[in-house]
């Protein structure tokens, strides 16, 4: 914690929420994360690399047109889980082999870091 956050100040209280989230358990790591949106990669979609649906996340937060969910972003040996704050309700999840790349971007945007997971479903023939 760095000494210049004022005691009272909002991101102080924020940090105190995120760190009660956060742990390492023996075999599973959880995060307090902000969900942003969930794009698929298709040739029959407009995104069709990781490039562009950061272009698109932009696009659409210009266009007041992102909102965040917290949730829990958990990672075990059997893969990464979503599940909503509120009502625990597990709302994704990805097997390990089905993460193709795992990238986390700094940025200048409102959004100053993004985690970016690329997933191949079995059925598909390229991610």
């Amino acid at each position: 914690l760095s000494m210049d956050v004022p005691f009272d100040s909002p991101e102080l209280e924020q940090r105190k929420k995120y760190s009660s989230f956060n742990f390492i358990a023996a075999d599973t790591s959880q995060y307090a994360v902000n969900h942003l949106v969930t794009f698929a990669i298709s040739s029959e979609d407009e995104v069709h690399t990781v490039e562009e649906a950061v272009r698109k996340l932009t696009a659409m937060d210009a266009k007041g047109k992102i909102w965040t969910q917290e949730m829990l972003l958990k990672v075990n040996t059997n893969g990464v889980d979503l599940y909503d704050v509120e009502s625990t309700e597990h709302l994704e999840h990805y097997p390990l082999p089905a993460i193709q790349r795992c990238e986390a971007i700094l940025s200048d945007n409102r959004f100053h870091s993004l985690l970016l997971l690329v997933c191949q479903d079995i059925t598909q023939l390229k991610p």
